[in-house]
């Protein structure tokens, strides 16, 4: 992939996985190339926390219990040619009595794919992986805010969730519109 983002701009898919302090996990990664020059990346970890709401990066070791800190990557470098594919495995494992619950599994660019101002960029791209170790999930909604459509504006559905659980949750739902006689109308 192309393009020059910050790390959080960058983590382009998520993945949820459950399991047991101690226990190791093998994930296969792929990178396609969809630009017409050779791009070479080395892998690495970050730890991913949540640190008032917001997803926070942190380098592998710097905090007590690192899931990062265990990854071993196989390759450790790769080398994708135009219109090919890279693959790697990662392997790390849950370190007992972590409070961590997230790594991002990163391709670091070390092409330089373009300069603007004097200034050089590469392109990274990474996979967040998300690790639940026990059932303490639990959601507080607040109050919906419905905005009606306008001639300028579509109608907006909006609701803020919260996760007060100490497990982390990819959330999801849905919306649905009923006439005054209770007909589905969307």
């Amino acid at each position: 992939q192309s393009g020059a983002r910050t790390l959080k701009e960058a983590v382009s898919e998520a993945m949820m996985l459950s399991g047991q302090p101690g226990q190791a996990h093998r994930q296969q990664l792929r990178l396609t190339n969809h630009t017409s020059r050779e791009l070479a990346f080395r892998l690495e970890a970050q730890d991913v926390v949540a640190d008032e709401g917001r997803r926070t990066f942190i380098a592998a070791g710097e905090r007590p219990g690192s899931i990062a800190a265990t990854a071993v990557f196989s390759p450790k470098e790769v080398v994708v040619a135009p219109g090919e594919v890279g693959i790697a495995d990662v392997t790390f494992t849950l370190p007992p009595g972590s409070n961590v619950r997230g790594i991002a599994a990163i391709f670091r660019g070390r092409t330089v794919v373009g300069t603007q101002n004097g200034v050089a960029m590469t392109a990274s791209l990474g996979s967040l992986i998300t690790f639940r170790l026990s059932d303490n999930v639990r959601l507080e909604g607040g109050a919906t805010d419905v905005s009606a459509q306008t001639d300028t504006s579509n109608m907006t559905v909006s609701e803020w969730i919260t996760n007060v659980g100490s497990e982390p949750v990819v959330a999801g739902g849905a919306a649905a519109f009923l006439n005054e006689a209770g007909a589905l109308i969307g």
